[in-house]
């Protein structure tokens, strides 16, 4: 049987991430509460009710119904994730213009940020852009992106093309 020690990485030993209802920061607190709830060494019966106590204001007003015997079966946690979902998620619409936005004119390069990690960061882009709009751009696009969003001018790009 699994135990409750141990720690997650998020600090405070093997407990949940707490969330108080801010949309801006639904999106990393549900990412780092699927990985809590996949590395935790919490008892499968009791994720959703440990991870329904770390919630707070907005967020624990909306989930505290929840039956525990709901929270407490095999994948329980999921009840709380879907109630959520659709107060402080995002529409697909408004995912596919942001994907949109930030994959075209958006991510621009950062004081003093190498080559290599612009273009890590723009590919996590485009990826996202695929993912949530099912738009893979053909190396041609990627690559005018690219420099355009690196700062190049016109005339640099022409001299790229060149070479």
């Amino acid at each position: 049987m699994a135990t409750e020690s141990g720690g997650n990485g998020f600090g405070g030993g093997d407990s949940p991430p707490p969330f108080d209802g801010d949309i801006a920061s639904y999106k990393k607190w549900r990412r780092r509460a699927e990985l809590w709830v996949f590395a935790t060494r919490t008892d499968t019966e009791r994720l959703g009710p440990r991870l329904l106590q770390s919630l707070r204001g907005a967020a624990w007003e909306a989930c505290q119904d929840i039956k525990l015997e709901n929270l407490s079966r095999d994948k329980g946690w999921n009840d709380i994730f879907d109630i959520l979902d659709a107060l402080f998620g995002q529409s697909k619409d408004v995912l596919q213009v942001e994907s949109l936005d930030e994959a075209l004119y958006a991510t621009t390069r950062k004081a003093n940020e190498d080559f290599v990690s612009f273009c890590t960061r723009l590919e996590h882009k485009f990826r996202k852009l695929d993912e949530n709009c099912s738009v893979k751009l053909p190396s041609v696009a990627r690559g005018y992106v690219l420099a355009r969003q690196w700062g190049l001018t016109a005339q640099e790009m022409r001299e790229v093309l060149v070479l």
